[in-house]
């Protein structure tokens, strides 16, 4: 029930995401990873959209092993580091997937909070993405 004291980055939990619009996406966590090209109805969506999904998604995979954590995420996109710190958003889009992430979150006992990262640091589940 009570939350680890320390703040885990991406970082120290090897958990990466990334998204190429025209592409697909990729998530690294550890030695797991994960990649997917979009559906055809996807490459309209705005590109911050596609950058929430695959947190959406690893987190939504391996919540079990960040269970009970405070986590940091580095997203490379400005707009998603404002959605996950502030929980909300006006785009219908964005609240779905956000929704979704919230009871993930509550469902693992999980604090979060996103920071930008440059993406051109994001180089692993970059690779993966394109």
């Amino acid at each position: 029930m009570f939350l680890e004291d320390a703040w885990y980055s991406s970082s120290h939990l090897k958990f990466y995401t990334h998204a190429a619009q025209s592409l697909g996406f990729g998530i690294v966590f550890g030695k797991k990873w994960a990649y997917d090209k979009w559906s055809s109805d996807c490459t309209h969506k705005i590109i911050a959209f596609l950058e929430l999904f695959p947190i959406v998604l690893g987190v939504q995979m391996w919540g079990d092993s960040l269970a009970n954590k405070l986590i940091l995420f580095f997203p490379d996109n400005d707009s998603v580091v404002h959605v996950i710190n502030r929980q909300t958003s006006k785009n219908k889009e964005f609240l779905c997937l956000l929704f979704q992430l919230v009871l993930i979150y509550l469902r693992h006992n999980i604090l979060f909070k996103a920071r930008h990262i440059q993406g051109k640091k994001n180089v692993l589940a970059d690779s993966l993405s394109c």
